[in-house]
């Protein structure tokens, strides 16, 4: 009678621990800037969800042999929520921990297989919507009309064409692919993080569907980052030579590519791309010289020149802690995704303790590896600040977590 009592218990603890994974799965991806989810009856349903996912976090923390990495997590992951703490009301702080901060969390106590588990439907996710996207893009450049409807951005107005109401575009910039996500720069970013720490474990076509879709984002970052991922995943798998003769076939046949595709896109449109997108972004001064890049992650040259640019002249604490914890909210009048206003915002202090989180949890052995992993990290970092959110996680630990295992089984096999 005891042994089926403990069998039922098991089972249903087995069961209860299943869903609450498969919940936490559903708020890491939808949570990832899918339009559909951030307002009206997706947004409730995914509050919902990460209702569900504080009564997993407790089973997770309350269990007797995760005491010592429960503390340690906590005590690590806890200054993030210094973000929050300051903005606006206490109350309100404490929510938007619990929102932005929480599920992150949450997948940290995870243990390496479930982490694993979550990494993989994560990433198989992600491939499945983008399919659509890179099936619709020809389409949309030819300017065919394909069945959907219009719909607007529920936060700030913006206008998309919903074709098949699962492939998104932006009305100002239809040749930029993003699938199910706000903008094209979330899915070339996306594609870049899962190239590069899921790559030993990614199927060809998983490789080919990121790879195209991170170019037809035009994401600036993607397009930077993406040779020195493939040349560093050659290097790494023993090909040095290979990978040295590549790198100048890759980057003469990327430059090669995007005036080919800049021209194919300018006649098709009638608009410039390029120039739009890239030297476009040139600053000159009153005699017409390059002076500079605007980058456009902060709102405008006015919150770079005018706020940025003494606050850091100017030091001190509010330069380490942050304009919210004076209360200053000046940056609110600015919200752009920057490295410059994250500082702005929660201080250079906090900006500091991100590369000291990651550089000792990161699951990376080798200092030469922990280093690139690093650099890539600060790269992302800069081009999106939001390196704690679940989704970002989950691509960082949960591909090197794969990655690692995938590589154990290839040494086994050789021996």
């Amino acid at each position: 009678m005891s042994l089926a009592v403990t069998y039922t218990e098991a089972t249903l603890t087995a069961h209860f621990k299943k869903l609450c994974l498969i919940n936490l799965i559903f708020i890491i991806f939808a949570d990832a800037y899918i339009v559909y989810f951030l307002g009206g009856p997706g947004l409730m349903l995914m509050n919902l969800a990460k209702v569900i996912n504080v009564v997993f976090f407790i089973y997770l923390v309350l269990r007797k042999n995760q005491k010592a990495t429960t503390v340690l997590t906590a005590l690590l992951f806890i200054p993030f929520c210094w973000m929050y703490l300051f903005q606006d009301s206490l109350f309100t702080g404490i929510m938007k921990s619990y929102a932005r901060i929480l599920p992150g969390l949450t997948f940290l106590y995870l243990d390496d297989n479930d982490k694993k588990y979550v990494a993989r439907l994560f990433i198989k996710g992600l491939y499945y919507s983008l399919i659509p996207a890179l099936i619709v893009y020809p389409f949309v450049l030819l300017k065919i009309n394909l069945p959907g409807f219009m719909m607007a951005h529920p936060r700030d107005g913006r206008m998309y064409k919903v074709t098949f109401g699962i492939v998104f575009n932006l009305v100002y910039v239809p040749q930029r692919i993003h699938g199910l996500f706000d903008e094209p720069g979330v899915t070339g970013t996306f594609c870049a993080f899962a190239l590069f720490f899921f790559f030993p474990v990614l199927t060809r076509w998983q490789k080919r569907v990121f790879f195209l879709a991170g170019l037809f984002s035009w994401s600036m970052f993607f397009i930077v980052i993406v040779t020195p991922i493939y040349l560093y995943h050659l290097w790494k798998g023993g090909n040095k030579a290979v990978a040295g003769a590549l790198s100048l076939i890759i980057l003469a046949a990327a430059v090669g590519f995007l005036i080919w595709a800049n021209q194919a896109i300018t006649r098709l449109t009638k608009h410039d791309f390029l120039y739009a997108q890239v030297l476009g972004r040139l600053k000159t001064n009153e005699q017409g010289q390059i002076v500079g890049v605007i980058d456009n992650r902060d709102a405008s040259w006015i919150f770079t020149q005018r706020i940025y640019e003494p606050f850091v002249k100017e030091g001190g604490p509010k330069y380490y802690l942050g304009s919210y914890f004076f209360g200053d909210y000046t940056g609110d009048k600015y919200p752009a995704l920057s490295q410059r206003l994250f500082i702005f915002n929660y201080g250079f202090g906090l900006l500091l303790y991100v590369y000291f989180f990651f550089l000792v949890t990161l699951p990376v052995k080798k200092r030469s590896e922990l280093l690139v992993v690093m650099l890539f990290l600060g790269l992302g970092f800069y081009q999106r600040p939001q390196l704690f959110r679940a989704e970002y996680l989950t691509l960082i630990y949960g591909g090197i977590l794969l990655s690692n295992e995938y590589r154990k089984k290839l040494i086994a096999s050789r021996t």
